[in-house]
């Protein structure tokens, strides 16, 4: 089970739109492929959090959230850096970013080119996560190294299979 303020985080962060709804969330979140990292305070209040799956020789990070009254860039940087820790060695991280958000988007790639990301040249459309809504294309960003064509085709058969990536 989640923890209910990780929950709660997860809710305010992304638009129902953006995010599982708290059934298929318990469904991954046991599912023995899907881990979440999260930094919180001295009394344990949540600050932040990110969800990934390791797949493979690929670690893909679905999503971060930051508590709004927190810097995001500050926090999500220290979430990345901490599942880099995580996987050393033989392994790349990947993470989708939204292309229809546009210039909303543009602190996110910053702030993933910074921490060492590439932006790839493929693009990936994300499913639905509700039967009532559409996919929508992402940008396709790895680290340390980009990817090949070939590589991206093995990448998005995981993707589509265990993946759903939010900001």
């Amino acid at each position: 089970m989640i923890a209910e303020d990780a929950w709660d985080l997860i809710t305010s962060a992304f638009v129902y739109e953006r995010r599982r709804c708290r059934k298929k969330f318990e469904e991954i979140y046991s599912d023995g492929l899907y881990q979440m990292t999260e930094l919180r305070n001295e009394d344990g209040k949540l600050r932040a959090l990110a969800g990934f799956r390791k797949l493979n020789n690929w670690v893909a990070i679905e999503y971060i959230a930051v508590q709004p009254k927190e810097l995001f860039s500050e926090l999500a940087n220290v979430l990345i850096e901490k599942i880099k820790k995580m996987y050393p060695g033989n392994f790349t991280l990947v993470k989708g970013l939204d292309i229809l958000s546009g210039e909303k988007n543009m602190p996110l790639m910053k702030l993933y080119t910074d921490a060492g990301f590439i932006e790839n040249p493929y693009i990936y459309t994300q499913a639905s996560f509700h039967n009532d809504c559409i996919g929508f294309p992402q940008n396709i960003l790895t680290y340390p190294t980009a990817i090949t064509h070939s590589e991206f085709k093995n990448l998005r058969a995981l993707l589509c299979r265990y993946v759903v990536f939010s900001a």
